[in-house]
């Protein structure tokens, strides 16, 4: 946020002092307005303001409300020219719930804040046991955190849980206050939106407690919440300070000890760089580490005349990155960058905050750059261990169970991407004692075989991650008694009218005998019975059908599946009623795109806003896309959406999902619900063209294990079996994602055709050859994307996606026989890339690209036989792609060579003649 904000603190209400004592709540009028409980402050402030764009001035802020009360409810009020405010505190026992409408003109941004202090919810540690929505993370006194999206923040202390939930729309998102200008001690939940029209805003917040816990509830609240589950441990650096010189570094003819520049100690290291396109732009070393593990690194930095300039690599100015290397010491991974330090600064520091090791890496590669021109010093390099302990949920802690088959349950840690069980009647787990379980990345754990009457222990553990507190509970179930339920493998399913029949399957490992299934309709209270049609084994299948039809639309139901013996599960159930949409597409078996029935080659570009719509439409492209629903679970907007897309002569749109990481409950966190509710709501408009579940599941900071993903790619199909899902990867695992899509989206983003080329190839080689792909090329300038974000105002003339690179690298898409071509992105209001949109020449060659394929595809999507080849001319090669359609045959060849080239072809239907080739030249030849 900007350093505006922080004017708000300063602003004084026109009403001093006043306060209004409510049962044990206090409430607070005067500097700051505060909420305290019991005489302890749960909020330090609450700030709003509006600012003229740019943050140039304050139009609007909390200053000069009125205050008054009527009973256990606190009103302020303020009127201007510019905005009306009303906020109000409606006070109950154990809560305070914090309501504000504005109702404000245009222009420029609005923030709206609660401050947290967070000296008054320290443990005896100094440590902070918190939740932001379901995800455990602990605020450590000298360890600052990233920001986080979530709409609730819980505080546990051990005799007391207070909770701030947010019950509106708008996402918040948590700061920590430590990090900012000017400093405080306090977290900071805030939200921003930008006002360009009038509007009406509406928040409503949440504080609640919770401390009537029972005397056993509070014996285990005292050991959980005393016990930090992260704990910090610096690794052994040898010299990490340069005070033994540069011994344990790499050396390099153009780096210096320097004892007249330190941070601390006597020495500092000097890195100068006048050329980077010929120099080494780093200081380096390798740190040995634990695989899976995860680490912070940082160091500070001191720069003089940093300039952005190009290089072998992007220019990131000064600052620390972090990667990985195997066992051998052979670089394997990317980690983190935390540069973009440039002109002249003073000491500084570069952080890398959450550098998780790949399960078989060996050592941390540690890179102090300098990626431009000028001097920079580096000192007090410090790697820290991050040792999270696995955060059980159940069986609860000395908990006594009748349950032979007991249902383990944890939180995920962030970026984990395997956990094991370990289970023993002996607290010091022998190994010869001990069971183990893996669970791949699952946060939860079906016992399938019955342990015997007695105290079990139990715990979890992840890669990097111990538990040093293990839990116990105590089985007084037989152990020949059967207590495993029946499980539902299906969560929802489609019908296109109210009388047609579906099927659910169900698994019952215990007696083997046939469950009962029912469907509950909460709304109506109505019971459906589920009637076995089907049996294998274990495996059961039953089919329900409705004597009165189905209620249209979306509906969410419950389904309970009950055992001979009593034991019983039961989950949400989405049931979709809607017609098949006339413009269905599906992947075929072949791997095409096909709509209502005929092939097609789909053309489409991210990020496309309504005012965009109709030009892209009319320059060819098929479907667009915003990111908005990916950190969105507006379904109403997103309808609009497509009622946009649709309007703008019958553009369509991929839609996504709300990912997890900004709201804190989505995908990442594994809410079904949000997706079930999604797809029940659009599978009907016309404008959808297909699912787009997810991109680069792998990613630490957004991890989803491939058997979550996967469910969740089963309950789309489940739901809409009319629309395809699709999903990019990135990496050699990507394989085990395989059953997430229905065709992969590779990402080759090069700007030249050869790294197309490899890219695809490569993502075939990942995938086996097996799956159908649809290919991604980028039309940004990169280069100049990284300057503009420095401040360098980028230069049209000099865009680097020039037409024979836009054109060389989309007809890949034809010559590699993918099925379908999508840009990365249009983009055109964004301040943090450069894209084609923005520059006119650019755009009317990507749109003449666009054009000239879009003519090519009925002979692409014709019902004919292809052939294709690969002539390689040194380190440069042609690929051909030739197909003979009514009589004519189409000819299309793609040299990957910078320079003009020879070559001599040998193709079916043209015979064998010799080309020439200018560079990244594309002929299309007709026969």
């Amino acid at each position: 946020m900007k350093k505006l904000l922080f004017l708000l603190m300063s602003l004084s209400l026109a009403v001093i002092g006043q306060v209004y004592k409510i049962g044990d709540w206090t409430i607070t009028t005067g500097g700051s307005l505060t909420v305290a409980y019991k005489g302890k402050t749960v909020l330090s402030k609450i700030t709003y303001g509006s600012w003229t764009p740019g943050y140039k001035s304050m139009r609007f802020s909390d200053g000069d409300m009125t205050a008054k009360q009527d009973g256990n409810t606190v009103t302020l009020t303020k009127q201007s020219d510019v905005a009306n405010a009303v906020m109000s505190f409606l006070v109950e026992k154990k809560s305070v719930t914090i309501s504000l409408d504005v109702d404000i003109k245009p222009s420029g941004p609005f923030e709206y804040g609660f401050y947290i202090p967070i000296e008054a919810f320290r443990n005896a540690d100094g440590v902070l046991f918190t939740r932001l929505d379901r995800a455990f993370f602990n605020i450590e006194k000298d360890l600052q955190f990233n920001p986080y999206g979530g709409r609730s923040f819980t505080i546990e202390l051990p005799e007391i849980r207070h909770r701030l939930e947010n019950l509106s729309m708008p996402n918040f998102t948590m700061q920590d206050r430590r990090m900012g200008e000017p400093r405080g001690d306090e977290i900071r939940y805030i939200t921003h939106t930008n006002i360009t029209e009038q509007r009406k805003l509406s928040y409503k917040h949440r504080w609640t407690l919770e401390d009537d816990f029972d005397e056993e509830t509070l014996r285990q609240r005292g050991i959980i919440y005393k016990t930090p589950l992260i704990r910090h441990t610096v690794a052994n650096v040898p010299n990490a300070g340069f005070e033994s010189g540069l011994e344990h570094w790499d050396p390099k003819t153009n780096q210096f000890l320097d004892s007249n520049v330190a941070k601390s100690g006597k020495n500092s290291v000097r890195l100068e760089v006048k050329d980077p396109m010929t120099e080494n732009v780093y200081v380096t070393r390798m740190v040995p580490i634990s695989g899976g593990a995860l680490y912070q690194a940082e160091c500070f930095v001191k720069t003089e005349n940093v300039e952005a300039t190009p290089g072998r690599m992007s220019s990131v100015g000064a600052g620390l990155i972090i990667e990985w290397a195997d066992k051998n010491r052979k670089w394997m991974a990317p980690g983190e960058y935390a540069c973009d330090l440039f002109g002249t600064k003073d000491w500084t520091k570069a952080i890398c905050k959450s550098l998780r090791a790949p399960d078989d890496a060996g050592y941390a590669c540690i890179y102090m750059a300098l990626r431009g021109t000028g001097k920079v010093w580096f000192d007090d390099f410090k790697l820290t261990l991050i040792e999270q302990s696995v955060d059980k949920i159940s069986p609860a802690n000395n908990v006594t169970l009748d349950n032979n088959c007991p249902y383990f349950t944890w939180l995920r840690i962030r970026g984990a991407s395997s956990y094991t069980v370990h289970l023993s009647q002996d607290e010091k787990f022998p190994r010869d004692k001990t069971y183990k379980y893996e669970t791949g990345s699952e946060t939860y754990f079906q016992l399938e075989e019955s342990l015997q009457r007695g105290t079990w222990y139990w715990k979890v553990t992840a890669p990097g991650s111990s538990d040093p507190a293990p839990w116990s509970f105590k089985q007084t179930k037989k152990a020949d008694v059967d207590c495993l339920p029946p499980t539902v493998t299906t969560k929802g399913r489609r019908v296109t009218d109210s009388n047609q029949t579906f099927t659910v399957d169900v698994r019952e490992l215990g007696s083997r005998r046939e469950p009962m299934v029912t469907l509950v309709n909460p709304a109506t209270k109505h019971l459906y019975e589920g009637v076995c049609t089907a049996k294998d084994g274990e495996n059961y299948q039953f089919t329900f059908k409705a004597e009165k039809g189905w209620p249209k639309g979306l509906t969410t139901m419950r389904i309970r599946a009950r055992d001979v013996s009593g034991n019983e599960s039961e989950k949400d159930f989405w049931l979709v009623n809607v017609p098949r949409p006339e413009n269905w597409v599906v992947i075929d078996k072949d791997g095409w795109y096909v709509e209502a029935g005929k092939r097609i080659f789909p053309i489409g570009i991210y990020e496309v806003l309504k005012e965009d719509m109709l030009e892209v439409r009319r320059a060819g492209f098929d479907a667009v896309h915003t990111y908005r629903w990916e950190g969105s679970q507006d379904d109403v907007a997103c309808r609009q959406y497509l009622d946009d897309c649709w309007a703008a002569e019958g553009l369509r749109a991929f839609i996504g999902f709300d990912r997890g990481p900004g709201s804190g409950m989505g995908i990442v966190q594994g809410n079904f619900e949000h997706v079930a509710k999604r797809v029940g709501t659009l599978c009907d408009h016309p404008g959808l063209f297909c699912w787009y579940l997810f991109d680069e599941p792998e990613i630490p900071g957004q991890y989803v294990s491939p058997k979550l993903l996967t469910e969740f790619a089963d309950l789309i199909r489940e739901l809409d079996p009319y629309h395809p899902v699709v999903m990019t990867t990135w990496n050699k695992s990507m394989i085990n994602y395989r059953r997430t899509w229905d065709t992969h989206w590779t990402q080759a983003y090069s700007a030249s055709p050869k790294g197309v080329w490899d890219q695809i190839e490569q993502h075939k080689r990942y995938l086996n050859y097996e799956s159908p792909i649809t290919l991604l090329v980028n039309c940004n300038d990169g280069k100049q994307g990284r300057l503009l974000r420095t401040g360098v105002k980028p230069d049209p003339t000099k865009f680097e996606r020039d037409y024979a690179i836009l054109r060389s690298t989309a007809f890949m898409s034809i010559t590699e026989e993918t099925n379908g071509l999508w840009w990365w992105w249009f983009a055109r209001g964004t301040n943090q890339f450069y894209t084609a949109a923005q520059v006119p020449e650019a755009w009317a060659n990507v749109v003449k690209v666009v054009k000239e394929i879009g003519s090519l595809r009925p002979i692409i999507n014709a019902d004919a036989p292809v052939k294709t080849g690969t002539v390689v001319v040194g380190k440069d090669q042609v690929e051909w792609w030739v197909k003979k359609v009514g009589g004519k045959t189409t000819l299309i060849a793609i040299s990957t060579a910078e320079e003009p080239i020879k070559v001599e072809l040998d193709v079916p239907g043209f015979g064998k003649d010799t080309y020439e080739f200018s560079r990244y030249e594309v002929k299309v030849l007709t026969k």
